[in-house]
């Protein structure tokens, strides 16, 4: 399955869950990759303390996408 944006593939994702569980929360695979990815980034001592909270929150969803774009090849 293919996707020309990530916020269609997070459409898709929910519409997907909500048939499959309808009392599904409102968190898609990306906002669940990216909260794993600020998991990673907090656990890290070696993280960039210079960056800020937003900047980590920018990078976890970048890495997210990452790991979606990955999952469609």
């Amino acid at each position: 399955m293919s996707f020309t944006t990530f916020e269609q593939a997070d459409r898709e994702a929910k519409k997907r869950e909500a048939k499959r569980n309808p009392f599904a929360s409102e968190m898609s695979m990306r906002d669940y990759f990216a909260a794993k990815a600020m998991q990673g980034f907090a656990s890290d001592p070696d993280w960039r303390v210079d960056m800020g909270p937003e900047e980590t929150a920018r990078a976890a969803y970048t890495q997210a996408d990452a790991m979606l774009k990955a999952r469609e090849v």
